[in-house]
């Protein structure tokens, strides 16, 4: 069981793991529900350049546990 869930902001050395979560997600939760040129729109939408001017401007924070980044928020 996860426990002492902590909120911080997100740092430029998150990006990939938060990218590749984001990435799998969307591929996971949103087959089924949206067609593919939807899935791909958002999968554009979430690249690692808006990603990275979100973390720039301070938007996204993300949840962790013992060093385990469980995902991200703004």
């Amino acid at each position: 069981m996860i426990q002492n869930i902590k909120l911080r902001q997100m740092k430029t050395t998150d990006l990939e793991a938060v990218y590749e979560l984001v990435q799998n997600t969307i591929t996971v939760s949103y087959a089924g529900v949206y067609p593919p040129e939807a899935i791909e729109f958002f999968k554009n939408h979430h690249s690692q350049e808006n990603i990275m001017k979100d973390i720039e401007r301070g938007y996204i924070v993300v949840a962790e546990s013992g060093g385990l980044l469980l995902g991200p928020g703004q």
